[in-house]
């Protein structure tokens, strides 16, 4: 048995989506955000007690003092900045996608697919750093992403 995203409910006051592909596939786009955000919580809650410990003066520190801090305080920061790169083909394609009207099930799964991969891969690389599973998490989110723009893509062409 398949679920359709037809068949997962919208929440109260978004019953205008007639698609429900397009609202999820906009949720991911927040969700995505909303990761970003916590990412910078995560950052702060991390260095602040990290330069703290080294008794680093914010009006006297230079970059290579926030290098030297420990990984469990670089690691956040890190995850933060890859937040800022990658993910913005994800916010482009999908938005493009929704607009385009090329939202379906499958799309929308992928979407969210990508956005779980991310979080995945920000876990990883914020609590373990294990570079060989962080990036193949890593690779398998681009392939995912990859699969839907291309997809999209085929879609547009093969409307012409």
């Amino acid at each position: 048995m398949t679920l359709s995203l037809s068949e997962l409910p919208l929440p109260s006051g978004f019953e205008q989506f007639s698609n429900h592909s397009v609202f999820w596939m906009l949720a991911a786009m927040l969700i995505m955000a909303g990761w970003h955000f916590i990412m910078f919580i995560w950052l702060y809650a991390t260095r602040i007690p990290a330069m703290a410990a080294a008794k680093l003066k914010p009006t006297k520190m230079q970059r290579e003092d926030l290098d030297n801090l420990p990984s469990w305080a670089q690691r956040p920061r890190q995850n933060y900045n890859h937040l800022a790169e990658a993910p913005t083909s994800f916010y482009g394609a999908t938005l493009a996608i929704a607009l385009l009207g090329l939202a379906d099930p499958l799309n929308a799964y992928l979407a969210l697919g990508y956005v779980a991969l991310r979080i995945v891969h920000s876990l990883f690389q914020s609590l373990i750093d294990y570079v060989p599973l962080r990036f193949f998490i890593f690779t398998a989110s681009w392939f995912v992403l990859g699969f839907m723009i291309f997809r999209a893509l085929f879609m547009i062409v093969s409307g012409l």
